[in-house]
C-alpha cells in the first residue's frame, strides 16, 4: 500500500480492513502506527490533520486487495495477528534491498509512488498533494517528486 497507494509506513502498518471499501476502490486513511513505549507500536492519529483523507486504490493495489482470503483486522498484521513493529519493517525491507544490491528505504516507495503519478501517470500534483496527505504542494513537488531517466530522455527530444 506505500508503493500503491502512497500510504506512510505507521498509516499502513495500523491500516484495518474496515478502512478498504472495495466496492468504491477506496482506502480511508484515519490511523497510524504511533511509538508506545521503546520498542512497540499501537495505534493512533494520523501525523496531521491532513494525513486523514481518502486514498484510491489502483487497479494493480485492488487486484492484490481481492485476492485477500482474509479480510479482517488489521491489513497487514505479524505472526500473532498483531500490528508489525513498523521499525522491524524497515530493517527487513532494507535487508531485502541489501540482498537485491539496492540502496532503497521503505519511504522511498512513497517517494515512488509520488513520481509515478505525477511524472508517469501526469496526474493533477495538487490531486496527489491531497492523496498524500501533505499540507503544502512545495512538499509534494520538491521532496517527492523525482526526474526519472525516461522523464530526462523524453524532456531532451524537445531540444
Amino acid at each position: 500500500v506505500s508503493l500503491l497507494a502512497g500510504l506512510r509506513r505507521g498509516e499502513a502498518t495500523a491500516l484495518k480492513w474496515e478502512n478498504i471499501d472495495l466496492t468504491n476502490r477506496c482506502i480511508h486513511v484515519k490511523e497510524a502506527a504511533k511509538r508506545d513505549g521503546k520498542s512497540g507500536y499501537s495505534v493512533g492519529t494520523t501525523k496531521t490533520s491532513n494525513s486523514i483523507r481518502t486514498v484510491p486504490i489502483s487497479p494493480a493495489l485492488f487486484d492484490i486487495l481481492n485476492a485477500a482470503e482474509n479480510k479482517s483486522g488489521l491489513l497487514c498484521p505479524n505472526a500473532h495477528g498483531s500490528m508489525l513493529n513498523a521499525d522491524i519493517l524497515t530493517m527487513d525491507f532494507a535487508d531485502i534491498m541489501k540482498q537485491l544490491g539496492q540502496r532503497h528505504t521503505f519511504h522511498h516507495l512513497r517517494h515512488t509512488f509520488a513520481t509515478r503519478c505525477i511524472i508517469d501517470k501526469d496526474i493533477n500534483p495538487k490531486v496527489v498533494q491531497a492523496w498524500l496527505g501533505h499540507s503544502t504542494l512545495d512538499m509534494t513537488m520538491n521532496t517527492y517528486t523525482h526526474a526519472t531517466e525516461d522523464l530526462i530522455d523524453k524532456e531532451i527530444q524537445k531540444l
